[in-house]
């Protein structure tokens, strides 16, 4: 005679055995997932932006410091010199606070064209840059307002009785 066990077969014959195994396996599937892809993914993406954070904030911090003494100079972010981060610093501004048109007028002398020349706003008198000088002239008169770009200039040439004319119209930050 053989003795029956209570341990059920492989096979049922009723369907309800087989949608159990497959809820198994997708909550298995997604415990997995959750475990061992997103959360462990999450923290290490969440460490990686603390530390851009506090890098790119905080550049003289003893821990930034000692990265980049490993890293080398090479795991410096950004421009390396002053002469380089201004530009950025430029548009940052210029991008961040109000600007406005303004009018500069100006009578040149022989003396204030020559140290255009000199200044690099053109090859000779003749051949001036009119944006250069009113650049130059505009930076040199209102030292509290940057000036982002020429709109409309007029440079007129020196005569025997009259001194040169500049009249330029400025797009200046507030």
């Amino acid at each position: 005679m053989a003795k029956t066990t209570g341990k059920p077969s492989g096979k049922s014959s009723s369907g309800s055995g087989d949608a159990s195994d497959a809820s198994g396996k997708s909550s298995s599937k997604l415990g997995w997932l959750l475990g061992w892809v997103l959360v462990p993914g999450m923290l290490v993406g969440a460490l990686f932006l603390a530390g851009l954070h506090v890098g790119a904030r905080h550049p003289q911090m003893g821990l930034s410091r000692a990265v980049l003494w490993v890293m080398g100079s090479e795991a410096q972010l950004g421009p390396a010199n002053e002469a380089e981060r201004q530009p950025l610093a430029r548009r940052m501004r210029l991008t961040a606070l109000p600007s406005k048109s303004q009018t500069l007028e100006s009578d040149l002398s022989k003396a204030d064209l020559d140290a255009l020349v000199a200044a690099g706003a053109g090859k000779s008198i003749a051949a001036l840059d009119c944006a250069a000088v009113c650049k130059i002239q505009w930076t040199a008169k209102h030292a509290d307002k940057e000036f982002i770009s020429v709109q409309s200039c007029e440079l007129t040439q020196p005569t025997l009785f009259t001194p040169a004319k500049l009249e330029c119209d400025a797009k200046v930050q507030r």
